[in-house]
């Protein structure tokens, strides 16, 4: 059994970085994961905004610019300036009047509240409309932003350059690049440990599927 003796060139690790990293639209409290070929929007606030809400600043720039992002989709709203407040009539703010839209348009809400509330309806369902909108949008970022990315990447996840389990149960090499299956692993430049000679495709298959077969969750060793 080949434990552990197909390893990556190290050619392959600038390779794997390859639009791995997409950048997110004007939106400074939102993150993204795209990894796994997962793309994920967190829009966080640390309080409700609106009618009644706690209304931080912050939390409502976050809102007037996600609503911004849905324009298309919200007829008759204009776009909201981007300054953090509702003024002293909040029920007469063109903020409010917006999270209405959405609420009934958007989230499907007959009698809307005209508040986000953390974690609540709204809230998730702006989180999904940006996702979405965010994943069509995204572009490639800078090279020199992707490397800077996969050094921290790096530093946070370590290199393994040969295939293991990730502790959820999928196929890895290299720094956290995800193998999705045995075509994907054969196309990639292993070698053999002992050898230092190019793996064949049977070789690499049989690494790949002994690799899957074994038990997850349990750490591997990093080269540094």
């Amino acid at each position: 059994m080949l434990d552990g003796v197909l390893h990556s060139c190290p050619k392959l690790l600038k390779l794997l970085s390859n639009d791995i990293f997409l950048s997110l639209i004007g939106h400074d409290k939102l993150l993204q994961n795209v990894k796994g070929g997962t793309f994920v929007v967190s829009i966080r606030l640390s309080g409700s905004v609106g009618l009644g809400g706690k209304n931080v600043d912050s939390d409502i720039r976050t809102v007037q610019r996600s609503i911004n992002q849905l324009l298309g989709s919200l007829k008759g709203v204009k776009e909201l300036k981007v300054d953090g407040k509702l003024g002293s009539r909040p029920e007469n703010s063109k903020t409010v009047a917006a999270i209405k839209a959405f609420q009934k348009n958007l989230v499907g809400i007959a009698r809307p509240d005209g508040r986000i509330d953390v974690n609540g309806r709204s809230h998730r369902k702006l989180t999904q409309a940006i996702t979405v909108l965010s994943a069509k949008k995204s572009v490639p970022v800078s090279s020199s932003l992707k490397m800077k990315l996969k050094i921290k990447l790096e530093q946070y996840e370590g290199r393994v350059e040969h295939m293991y389990l990730d502790t959820r149960g999928y196929i890895t090499v290299g720094v956290g690049n995800m193998l999705s299956d045995v075509t994907a692993a054969t196309k990639l430049p292993f070698v053999h440990r002992s050898t230092n000679e190019p793996a064949t495709h049977e070789q690499i298959k049989q690494e790949f599927l002994r690799v899957k077969a074994r038990p997850f969750g349990e750490s591997e060793p990093a080269s540094r």
